[in-house]
């Protein structure tokens, strides 16, 4: 390279090429963030060349381009360390304020009832560095337990205010993206908050007893107790535990123990669930992504194909075990099809939805689940969150049940195979009966019983048939049979 003033000259020269587009001579800021910077071959010395990248830097900062008239870089500082240069980024704070700017109005408020935002000082700083008792004091409702009114801590304040900070600094690139799934974010970021703030046991030292009461649905899965036939040793265990849902006086150590351990795993259980809700919110309000802001796995890749020819139309189950028949409707009739095993997350319906929406503007689903209140329920969230504003819209699915009523139950079996294969849903736990008296309400169930059935029971011919009439019946994107909403006839 020249040396003496004419090799400045050409390396000022060479600074101005290098950061055009990102700050003009004159040291206005321009729109490119400067969290780009790092990968941007105008800013990284690694990509300019070593003895080219050092001397562009030097000049450019004291030059007056990184800086001229008392303008800066977007806040940042080239220092000078062993002949090293190190540009200094924004901090998670910064990018808050900046990222809560570019958000619509909508959005704003939105985020403003939901989440301590530290630039308005709504909370000092990060919630890793509060205390437990600030964090209580800041996020705080009140339960009711044992009959006493308890200061508590509010789960899902918190929790939002954690994914938010967690989202601002992956953006200031003090954090990696996640990578991975919701679990990755249990093990990498809320357990590790919950354990050292002493708050995953028990927010404030309730007892395990009253928690287990507080969530008696994750208790009922814990313990597996809506299966027909459960063991004497697990009845014996759920009599235990609500024995301590009504306090723990009179319980011996060795149940004391059992109730502390089934708390203690009903609590992570909740926990996770609430995350996974609040990431849902943002995403659902369009404040974030699963993809770009967290760069998430997508968790049903492999189990859903779009359609060559007909991608508007779509065939869902909630099955695994059916993918067979979604790949003999995606051969013979080029359709979209997608297994969601059990209700499908709000993650797997980001990635799947964004490759649809390259090719269609609306759907028209054909849904086949159990017969059941779960099975029901599975295929009205598949519809649902089609219909979110993010997705498709509320006007742009057309959406049926191909096994929502007794009329499909008989196109799929025999009454000798209904017998034997038919569930008595009265052998579910009581936290279970409400929806199955509201399906009940819905379908009649079988003959007017409370009895259910596995749709994977039925013949393969059968099911063969009935998805493609349904198929088959569909024009233009949109099917010529309507399915069962909110009631459906006997």
């Amino acid at each position: 390279m020249d040396g003496g003033p004419r090799g400045d000259v050409k390396a000022a020269e060479a600074a101005e090429l290098h950061l055009a587009g990102v700050h003009d001579v004159v040291g206005n800021e321009v729109e490119e963030p400067l969290e780009d910077l790092a990968g941007h071959p105008h800013g990284n010395p690694e990509l300019l060349g070593d003895e080219v990248s050092e001397l562009v830097l030097r000049v450019a900062h004291e030059g007056g381009i990184l800086g001229v008239r008392g303008k800066s870089f977007h806040k940042a500082e080239v220092k000078r360390n062993g002949g090293d240069a190190e540009v200094r980024k924004k901090g998670w704070k910064e990018k808050e304020q900046e990222f809560f700017a570019k958000l619509s109005a909508e959005q704003r408020e939105w985020v403003r009832r939901r989440v301590k935002l530290v630039f308005e000082g709504d909370i000092e700083d990060e919630v890793t560095l509060i205390p437990r008792e600030g964090l209580i004091e800041l996020f705080q409702q009140w339960k009711k337990v044992e009959g006493k009114k308890v200061l508590s801590l509010n789960d899902t304040g918190l929790l939002r205010t954690f994914v938010w900070q967690i989202a601002m600094k992956i953006r200031a690139r003090e954090y990696e993206k996640i990578n991975g799934n919701m679990r990755s974010v249990w093990y990498g970021h809320v357990e590790p908050l919950y354990v050292e703030k002493n708050l995953l046991e028990s927010d404030v030292a309730l007892t395990p007893g009253a928690l287990s009461l507080l969530m008696p649905e994750v208790l009922d899965e814990i313990l597996k107790v809506e299966l027909p036939g459960v063991s004497e040793g697990m009845r014996r265990l759920k009599e235990i535990v609500e024995r301590g849902a009504r306090g723990m006086r009179g319980l011996g150590k060795r149940e004391r123990e059992v109730c502390r351990r089934v708390s203690k795993a009903a609590r992570e259980q909740y926990i996770t669930n609430t995350t996974t809700g609040v990431f849902d919110d943002f995403v659902k309000a369009g404040v974030f992504r699963f993809k770009e802001e967290f760069a998430f796995l997508d968790p049903r890749e492999g189990w859903a194909t779009i359609g060559e020819n007909r991608p508007r139309v779509i065939f869902y189950t909630e099955k695994e075990g059916l993918w067979w028949l979604c790949q003999h409707l995606s051969k013979k009739y080029k359709i979209t099809v997608i297994a969601s095993q059990g209700e499908p997350s709000l993650l797997a319906m980001e990635y799947f939805v964004r490759r649809l929406k390259k090719k269609v503007k609306s759907v028209a689903v054909g849904a086949l689940t159990d017969y059941d209140p779960w099975g029901f329920q599975i295929a009205e969230s598949f519809e649902e969150k089609l219909k979110e504003g993010i997705f498709f819209g509320k006007d742009n699915v057309d959406f049926v049940k191909l096994n929502g009523t007794q009329k499909d139950l008989e196109r799929l079996f025999t009454p000798e195979e209904i017998a034997r294969g038919k569930r008595d849903l009265r052998l579910y736990s009581q936290y279970k009966q409400a929806q199955v008296n509201n399906w009940m309400k819905e379908t009649d169930g079988i003959k007017g019983e409370p009895y259910g059935i596995h749709v994977d029971l039925a013949k393969r011919d059968r099911l063969k048939a009935v998805a493609e009439a349904w198929v088959e019946s569909v024009n233009g994107g949109e099917s010529s049979r309507r399915g069962p909403r909110r009631r459906t006839t006997r």
